[in-house]
């Protein structure tokens, strides 16, 4: 496994400069781990990755030696990725196939953390219906004739006076798949906009707060979602973590008892 970062300036992907740790890689693949661009005004997940492989196959073009190390012949994304967590890259031909094959047969497990508004009775929750991209919107819908299969399974994990911490697994990820399906199952995500509309994590959101600033003091202005581990049989069975984001962490623990450690509760998740 090799440790680091991939550092991008201002300009190649977002106006700010980013960087993508290392979670892991082998001889013709990389995990990322891509960061939340908040504030960032980035095209939709599909474009936004598509600018990033070709940030990077212009390094490996240019025989940078860290990233052609790292992806030898090229870089592509196994799945877009809406949010901030892990990202899967192939860095040859072989293995994109045999990773994307891999994947389309729901052998991978990507899961994610949400912070939301409100939500139905049940503790768990599963949602597998047809999703399909808006002809001209960007945004996707449900669709029962033209929609693609796609499931979601939903679990309760903490509880607070204004959020509630939730789970959602899946194995093949459709373009807002989270969003849309938390929608129809009554999740309501805290900075939804597109398919809702909550209100951002804030700093009311966090009890006990004695810092000055009402609902107008953002804390994370975008759908508060978050990859937080990804595991495949092509990575070597072993999961992917990424750490989430300061704002989780922040409500986290001043939600969790006095006597719960943050760290054995991540570790639980």
């Amino acid at each position: 496994m090799r440790q680091g970062a991939i550092s991008l300036r201002p300009g190649e992907w977002g106006e700010r400069s980013q960087k993508f740790s290392i979670l892991g890689s082998g001889s013709t693949w990389a995990v990322l781990d891509q960061p939340t661009p908040l504030g960032e005004e980035l095209p939709p997940p599909n474009e936004a990755t598509l600018m990033l492989q070709s940030v990077f196959r212009a390094r490996i073009s240019e025989d940078q030696p860290a990233i052609k190390a790292l992806l030898s012949e090229g870089a592509t994304a196994i799945y877009p990725l809406p949010c901030g967590g892990p990202i899967a890259f192939a860095g040859t031909r072989e293995q994109s196939s045999a990773m994307r094959e891999e994947y389309g047969s729901n052998q991978w497990t990507l899961r994610f953390l949400l912070l939301v508004r409100s939500s139905p009775e049940q503790e768990s929750l599963e949602c597998d219906l047809p999703i399909a991209i808006h002809n001209t919107e960007e945004r996707s819908l449900i669709s029962h004739t033209t929609g693609k299969r796609a499931n979601t399974q939903f679990k309760k994990l903490l509880t607070g006076k204004t959020l509630e911490l939730w789970e959602a697994r899946t194995s093949y990820l459709r373009p807002d798949q989270i969003r849309l399906h938390a929608a129809e199952s009554g999740i309501r995500v805290a900075g939804e906009s597109l398919y809702g509309d909550h209100d951002p994590i804030s700093r009311p959101d966090l009890p006990g707060t004695r810092k000055p600033g009402g609902r107008g003091y953002v804390l994370f202005p975008a759908p508060a979602i978050h990859l937080v581990e990804l595991s495949a049989p092509s990575l070597r069975d072993k999961p992917f973590t990424s750490s989430p984001p300061k704002a989780f962490l922040k409500w986290m623990r001043a939600v969790l008892p006095e006597e719960k450690d943050l760290q054995q509760v991540l570790n639980a998740l």
